[in-house]
Parts: C-alpha cells; sequence; structure tokens
C-alpha cells in the first residue's frame, strides 16, 4: 500500500507538471 501511495503520488505530480507546461505553451501560442 505504501508503494501504492508513493507510486500515485508521483503520478500526480506528474499529471500537475505536465498541465501546467500545456498551459504555459498555451498562452505562449495564443500571443
Amino acid at each position: 500500500m505504501d508503494k501504492y501511495q508513493r507510486g500515485l503520488g508521483f503520478a500526480i505530480s506528474m499529471a500537475t507538471l505536465v498541465a501546467a507546461v500545456l498551459k504555459f505553451v498555451l498562452e505562449i501560442l495564443k500571443k
């Protein structure tokens, strides 16, 4: 369970990072 939770936390961190990068790229493309 601990390993699963750590993996889940990592996946959420990566998803958040990817979402932030995509938002940043979209802001640049809009200009």
